[in-house]
Parts: C-alpha cells; sequence; structure tokens
C-alpha cells in the first residue's frame, strides 16, 4: 500500500456538502465495545468485544456563509436529524490506496460555533457518532 506523507487534501462530505475547504483536521474513530465476560471464578477482569462503534471529529475554521460550516452543521445539530457523512485522506476518488469511509451518523457535539482567544483564527469542533454501519469502499 502507498504510504500518504503529509495529509494535505483530505475530504470531508456531510450530507452532501463538500466541507474540505474549511476544515483543518478531522479524525474517523473506529472501535469496539467491551464487555465483561469474567466469571466468579476468574482473578481478573477479562472482557471479550462487543459491538462495533464509530465517531467522526472534526475542527473547522468558523465559515458563516451559505452552505459553509455552520449553516449546515447547525441545521443538522439542532434538527436531531441522521445525516451522510464521507471521508477519504485525499480528494481524489477512492481506490486500493485511497479508501473512502461513509456512514450514518448524528451530531453529537457541536462546540465553539463563535468565540476564541484574542488574536487566534476562529475555530469550531464538530462530533458526529454512528447511526449506521461504516463502509469502506476501495474502487
Amino acid at each position: 500500500m502507498a504510504k500518504f506523507g503529509t495529509v494535505r487534501n483530505g475530504y470531508i462530505e456531510v450530507n452532501g456538502v463538500n466541507l474540505s475547504a474549511d476544515c483543518e483536521s478531522f479524525t474517523l474513530n473506529m472501535g469496539a465495545q467491551s464487555q465483561p465476560f469474567h466469571a466468579h471464578s476468574d482473578t481478573t477482569v477479562i472482557n471479550t468485544p462487543g459491538l462495533f462503534t464509530w465517531s467522526l471529529s472534526a475542527r473547522f475554521y468558523h465559515d458563516f456563509a451559505s452552505a459553509k460550516v455552520h449553516a449546515t452543521v447547525k441545521d443538522m445539530y439542532a434538527g436531531r436529524g441522521l445525516h451522510n457523512i464521507l471521508v477519504r485522506e485525499d480528494s481524489a476518488a477512492a481506490s486500493e490506496t485511497n479508501p473512502s469511509y461513509s456512514g450514518l451518523a448524528f451530531v453529537e457535539s457541536y462546540n465553539t460555533p463563535v468565540g476564541g482567544a484574542h488574536g487566534a483564527t476562529g475555530m469550531t469542533e464538530v462530533t458526529w457518532s454512528a447511526a449506521g454501519v461504516l463502509t469502506e469502499v476501495t474502487s
């Protein structure tokens, strides 16, 4: 598999809106819930993997224009609905060396749509939580 090196052309699409130009960083978190699996005779807490879980965290520059970060996310957050997300390491088409991940999610948190330190760049952070299966596409 090819090494990407510096991430400089990531792609993040939320509910059909490409937010890549305003995105400083994003992280796709994947895991499995830990389930207790110990019994009375065990002397150690033992766990087993449970259901899969995933979330998407992103950090954006403030942008209040139409069809940009605030206009897109505030309606998702306020509406408490489910939305499609799509991310890739690079904006090029999905391939074996540039997999695309997509799934149905809801806005779990929308932090600091306004504010920040004096002289600092205005930033906002959004976390989407899984509302469906995460799918990897390589073609």
